[in-house]
């Protein structure tokens, strides 16, 4: 008796997810797949600025920020394009012999930027190098039009579950009617892909080369339930 109220446990979610539906159906999944080439390279560096006062660091600080962002504006990239964030001045804080103890102070700032121009990627990779306290993080390939492409797989995704449907209930000599209910079970691109490697990698080879974002793949699946009619 314990194992079959165990099991009615079990199957009594299945059986009322299906329970709101009482007229015949058929559930289908559909799946699509855009394949595009990135068009943006979306970068990410950071300055970090120590010194024994906070006037000292927030001096030194202040020109470091100024001479990238400088050297971006006169790279062609405009404000829309560059932004900062997470600006920090903190006390500098270090473990020596175990214990917690304060090493002057630091000013930290994030600056986000993106190129359209791959071809551009070895000369901004060098000349940031050249500016003090500043860090490469990552440099990854984009789609600047990602949303209009999640849109369009999405409607393909759709397209291929009512084509899934109609090939169901065809073989049983039903008729596909209007859906009952559309679910998105996932609608996804591919992580980021770093640049960074490849750039390292061409500029060892040959500086004058451009790195290759090949294609980035943005996937939809949906779930759908139909209507049917038997003739």
């Amino acid at each position: 008796m314990k194992y079959l109220i165990q099991l009615l446990l079990i199957f009594l979610p299945l059986s009322l997810c299906y329970a709101e539906f009482d007229v015949p159906h058929v559930i289908v999944f559909g799946t699509a797949e855009t394949e595009m080439t990135p068009d943006e390279l979306h970068w990410n560096i950071s300055i970090k600025s120590l010194g024994a006062t906070v006037a000292d660091v927030s001096k030194t600080h202040s020109d470091n920020v100024l001479n990238v962002l400088s050297y971006l504006e006169t790279s062609g990239l405009t404000s829309d394009n560059v932004k900062t964030s997470r600006m920090q001045l903190k006390e500098n804080i270090i473990y020596r012999n175990k214990s917690r103890v304060r090493e002057g102070y630091f000013a930290f700032t994030s600056i986000n930027f993106k190129t359209t121009e791959f071809h551009d990627y070895m000369k901004h990779w060098e000349q940031l190098a050249n500016f003090d306290n500043l860090t490469i993080n990552s440099v990854a390939f984009a789609l600047s039009n990602r949303l209009a492409i999640q849109d369009k797989t999405r409607i393909g995704a759709v397209k291929n579950a009512h084509e899934k449907a109609v090939s169901l209930a065809g073989a049983l000599g039903a008729q596909v009617l209007e859906p009952l209910s559309i679910e998105e079970i996932d609608s996804f691109s591919g992580a980021p892909r770093s640049a960074v490697l490849s750039m390292e990698a061409a500029g060892a080879r040959d500086k004058g080369r451009s790195i290759s974002p090949g294609q980035e793949t943005v996937r939809a699946r949906v779930k759908i339930v139909f209507r049917i009619f038997s003739k």
